[in-house]
């Protein structure tokens, strides 16, 4: 079972910045996980990019 929390958006002028938790439990226990996505929106309102960084230390201890 995982959710989204703390999210966070950032309107810039080329798109916007979302950064948000994953949280959840797992087999293993507990798990944290911060995230953020780059998006690039072009002149005509549509996504033409997007980048996504995470930490994966923490999917690490969750790992059988």
């Amino acid at each position: 079972e995982l959710r989204w929390e703390d999210t966070q958006v950032l309107v810039t002028p080329g798109g916007f910045v979302w950064r948000a938790t994953i949280s959840g439990r797992t087999a293993a226990g507990p798990l944290t996980v911060p995230t953020c996505m780059v998006v690039a929106v072009s002149e005509r309102g549509r996504v033409s990019r997007v980048d996504e960084y995470l930490d994966p230390a923490p999917f690490a201890q969750v790992q059988p």
